[in-house]
């Protein structure tokens, strides 16, 4: 993960799945390049808007 973030990959964190799943965040490694956002649905709504796609794998 890593490397791809050092080659501009960016993680979104969903602040809300951890809540509701009882994962406190502090149980993740403190990397740099994870982002936490609120709605995991909402930033992938502002993403999509701004010309970004959403490509399910798997």
């Amino acid at each position: 993960m890593k490397q791809l973030a050092q080659l501009g990959v960016e993680y979104y964190l969903c602040e809300i799945t951890f809540s509701r799943n009882n994962i406190p965040k502090d149980k993740l490694r403190p990397d740099e390049f994870l982002k936490w956002v609120p709605s995991g649905v909402g930033a992938l709504g502002e993403l999509q808007a701004k010309g970004y796609a959403y490509i399910k794998v798997g």
